[in-house]
């Protein structure tokens, strides 16, 4: 009878293992897929910050433009 326990626990700890090895490996795809989410986060973010500081370039110049033409 303590044979057929003992046999039912190592069952059960084989199985307990490889759950936390499946846990773990997830946990590391999801970091994974977390810092490239971040990192493509960081590159949007400074492509906004570009095009930003381009439209208010943009904007100077089209209203230096149009002071122009009012004093044509």
């Amino acid at each position: 009878m303590d044979i057929e326990k003992l046999s039912v626990l190592e069952t059960k700890v084989a199985k307990l293992i490889d759950e936390t090895l499946a846990l773990r490996n997830e946990k590391l795809r999801q970091e994974k897929a977390l810092a490239e989410k971040e990192e493509e986060i960081r590159t949007l973010v400074s492509k906004l910050e570009e095009i930003e500081e381009e439209r208010g370039f943009v904007r100077e110049k089209i209203e230096k433009l149009l002071v122009k033409l009012e004093n044509v």
